[in-house]
């Protein structure tokens, strides 16, 4: 009787140590498990944090330093101040600097600084408020030898609808310009946005000129929305003009054709009357830059330039 309740008693001393083993085993297993497990979330969450920003190197103003330059963001204009907050996918340290001119043709020294691009592409202007309407120009400031290396001492390695020609051969200009109206209530916000030219017309640049325009009017100016087979950087313009053919005193205007041929021209004006009309011109002497003269040349008669002179007279009786 003792030995089976000694061997009884074996028997439940064994099975529990075996529980207990089992028990050690499988909190030890669980252990491993959650260790694992844990393991494997960050490994995956490292994985997607790389495949995030891969996702962010090819999206726009996130592909920091990529060719194709982008530069936008919002204005926000108060009675006391302008606030410029932008963004791009610049090289971080890239300066962009900032210029001004009035409706009368005078520059801004409100608008003359710069700012330096953030490490995620941002950057921030503030300036004092206004009192005179003024378009503002925003350019990548290229000085510094860490950004010539990088986008071409002229700019030449830059692309994009942001890349424009300027009046020297090979030497570029990467901006964004938008337009404050001093009269408009106030506070308000100025989208400051990427432009989406047109395909360019089949016989762009040919010596056979054409050009047309739209026009609408907010009671103070006139805004020529203009087509044309003209080369980049061709300056077109003129005077508002009576029915009896006399210049309206001060309605004048003067810009440059965008890369696709199209205008934007704005022209101030006191009171439209019957059978006023604007001439839209392109003349010579207003266009030295060098590679419109090189163009002008080449697409002349005889090695002569082409006499480029009043191209249409554009109607804004619609307007009235």
């Amino acid at each position: 009787m003792k030995k089976l309740i000694l061997f009884l008693l074996l028997v439940i001393w064994m099975t529990g140590c075996g529980g207990e083993e089992a028990e050690k085993d499988e909190g030890t297993e669980t252990a491993q498990s959650k260790e694992m497990k844990k393991d494997m979330d960050e490994k995956a969450e490292e994985a997607s944090d790389t495949d995030n920003l891969e996702d962010k190197g090819t999206d726009g103003k996130n592909n920091l330093g990529d060719m194709k330059v982008e530069l936008s963001g919002k204005a926000s204009i108060k009675e006391e101040s302008v606030i410029i907050d932008g963004e791009s996918n610049l090289l971080p340290g890239t300066f962009i600097y900032s210029s001004g001119v009035t409706d009368s043709g005078f520059a801004s020294s409100n608008f003359i600084n710069k700012a330096e691009v953030r490490e995620d592409g941002s950057f921030t202007f503030e300036f004092d408020g206004i009192s005179k309407s003024t378009t503002v120009k925003l350019k990548l400031y290229n000085t510094k030898d860490e950004t010539k290396k990088h986008y071409g001492e002229n700019l030449e390695k830059v692309t994009g609808p942001q890349k424009y020609k300027t009046e020297n051969h090979g030497e570029f200009e990467v901006k964004t310009e938008f337009y404050i109206n001093a009269d408009m209530p106030m506070p308000y916000t100025i989208p400051i946005e990427i432009p989406k030219w047109e395909k360019e017309p089949e016989d762009y640049g040919d010596a056979n000129v054409w050009m047309e325009a739209k026009v609408d009017s907010d009671h103070r100016y006139l805004y020529f929305h203009g087509k044309s087979n003209l080369v980049e950087g061709t300056q077109v313009g003129g005077n508002l003009r009576k029915a009896s053919g006399i210049i309206d005193a001060f309605s004048f205007g003067h810009t440059r054709v965008n890369p696709d041929g199209t205008f934007e021209l704005r022209v101030p004006y006191h009171q439209l009357k019957q059978g006023m009309y604007m001439p839209i011109q392109v003349k010579p002497k207003n266009n030295s830059w060098d590679d419109l003269c090189q163009h002008m040349e080449s697409k002349g008669k005889n090695g002569k330039a082409i006499s480029l002179k009043t191209i249409k007279m554009t109607s804004i009786s619609n307007t009235l």
